[in-house]
């Protein structure tokens, strides 16, 4: 009896090109590396609607506080759960049970405006359940420049050091700039001019001559 190893194994998809082989299949279905790292998809929720949801959930609790409370302010008897459903039922205009339609009114209506809207040309709106989340947004990280950008992008505002200029400060912009590729071109122009002066042959001189060395005496 020998112990089944890695030699032994026949992976997924594999195909027995001749004679025929005796196995036990394991990690199949729910246990596959693919099913185990595919997540599940989640109804996207914004964060106005879990704010709805939670105070929804107080005012519940509140309406039925406020009825025990009455149930006993009138008196316990033998038909309380009467008065405790009555109370609810009196009660209940607390919940805003409209306020959920017309927010998903309000949204799809939105969600229109936004497509039809002559300063974002363009726009599609995937989903009409997040589209109040935009005015919460105050950083956008995304290495998608050029698919929100269209590879269109205006200057606002550059820091430079410990200078910050606006869209209103182009013209100094240029003009530091300006200076500053002056003074590099100068300084470089007039290295190059002092170097090539030094080194320089005119078309009727001669390369200088230089002393041969003497030789050293013999010991």
């Amino acid at each position: 009896v020998e112990p089944l190893g890695l030699e032994n194994t026949l992976w997924a998809n594999t195909v027995v090109a001749s004679g025929s082989a005796y196995a036990v299949v394991i990690y199949t279905g729910k246990e596959t590396r693919s099913a185990m790292n595919a997540s599940t998809s989640e109804t996207n929720v914004g964060l106005f609607d879990i704010e709805v949801n939670h105070l929804a959930k107080i005012l519940c609790v509140a309406l039925l506080v406020i009825s025990i409370i009455l149930v006993l302010g009138k008196g316990l008897s033998r038909i309380w759960y009467v008065y405790l459903c009555r109370f609810i039922l009196l009660l209940s205009a607390i919940i805003p049970i409209s306020l959920r339609v017309n927010l998903d009114m309000a949204k799809t209506l939105y969600s229109v405006l936004m497509m039809k809207d002559d300063k974002i040309p363009e726009t599609i709106v995937r989903t009409s359940t997040i589209p109040e989340e935009l005015g919460r947004i105050d950083f956008l990280l995304t290495d998608k420049t050029g698919t929100l950008t269209q590879n269109e992008m205006i200057f606002k505002k550059i820091h430079m050091g410990v200078a910050q200029f606006g869209d209103d400060a182009v013209e100094d912009i240029k003009h530091t700039l300006r200076l500053g590729f002056m003074d590099v071109a100068g300084g470089a122009g007039g290295a190059s001019r002092s170097g090539g002066a030094g080194i320089s042959l005119g078309s009727g001189d001669s390369p200088p001559s230089y002393p041969s060395p003497s030789p050293s005496p013999a010991p």
